[in-house]
């Protein structure tokens, strides 16, 4: 796999020899998406049967919560796989403002310093 796919020629330069921003753009997302092939084939998943699963039950939860994926497999065939639980955003609730924000009756009304553009 090459390391960088962006079209990098002389064109992708301008004055001073600086690289002009959507070039560097794509080549920075080539390495972002790079680096995250990269993770995903470092962290490695690891099986265990379900008698394993229930004797080390809390030493795979360190594992996932660690990043690693752990796969329970029943005759080596696999059934379930334990996944962190992102943490979720509390619902907004609507109108905790209520009654804070005043609104002058006029606030709508023409300014002082603009009535000879308004006429």
């Amino acid at each position: 796999m090459p390391l960088c796919t962006a079209p990098i020629h002389k064109y992708a330069f301008h004055k001073g020899n600086a690289l002009r921003f959507d070039y560097f753009l794509d080549i920075f997302m080539e390495f972002v998406i790079l680096a995250n092939q990269i993770k995903k084939q470092v962290i490695q998943m690891l099986q265990v049967n379900v008698h394993e699963a229930k004797t080390n039950l809390s030493k795979l939860i360190q594992k996932v919560v660690n990043g690693e994926e752990v796969v329970i497999a029943k005759r080596n065939q696999p059934i379930v796989k334990l996944v962190l639980i992102e943490k979720q955003k509390p619902k907004r609730r609507l109108g905790t403002a209520k009654g804070t924000i005043k609104i002058a009756a006029d606030f709508d009304a023409p300014l002082e310093d603009f009535k000879e553009y308004i006429q």
